[in-house]
């Protein structure tokens, strides 16, 4: 009776982790809305690839993350543009910077939440890495696992 309990369990937990997806590996990225230093649809990065770390800056989860993130070798992020996206409004940035590793990385603001809905992110921090050029996920999910060996693999670094 345990193991059916279990096995029920996994299987409710897992179909909600797919429903929540919103972005497949080598698939296009969903339409992003934002407004950012790199333009609406993130158009403006320069470099190879973009890293859209989703945070709120009241989650303990996403502060820790960032100031993590801060301390990544240099020469891994020499290809590597970080955007924070937030679903808070653009008044508070001065405070939202603030707990956000003073400003290191820049912030788009998704103030109409339609960025969070098309990714189906429904908790944070979620990253997602892609392509500029093609607009391909390269890799999603968690930050929790994230460190400095993900990310040489996954850019092939």
């Amino acid at each position: 009776m345990k193991r059916l309990l279990a096995i029920a369990m996994l299987l409710i937990m897992s179909s909600t982790v797919v429903l929540a997806q919103g972005v497949s590996l080598g698939m296009r990225v969903p339409d992003i809305h934002l407004d950012s230093e790199f333009g609406r649809e993130l158009e403006m990065a320069t470099k190879e690839y973009v890293y859209m770390v989703f945070v709120h800056s009241e989650s303990s989860p996403s502060i820790t993350f960032v100031e993590r993130l801060s301390s990544v070798d240099e020469r891994l992020m020499h290809n590597l543009d970080v955007v924070l996206v937030t679903p808070e409004d653009i008044s508070d940035n001065a405070t939202i910077v603030e707990r956000f590793a003073d400003g290191r990385f820049p912030i788009a603001y998704d103030l109409e939440h339609r960025t969070f809905r098309n990714f189906g992110i429904s908790y944070v921090p979620f990253g997602v890495i892609y392509d500029t050029k093609r607009k391909r996920a390269l890799w999603f999910g968690s930050t929790l696992p994230f460190d400095d060996s993900t990310l040489m693999h996954k850019l092939g670094n």
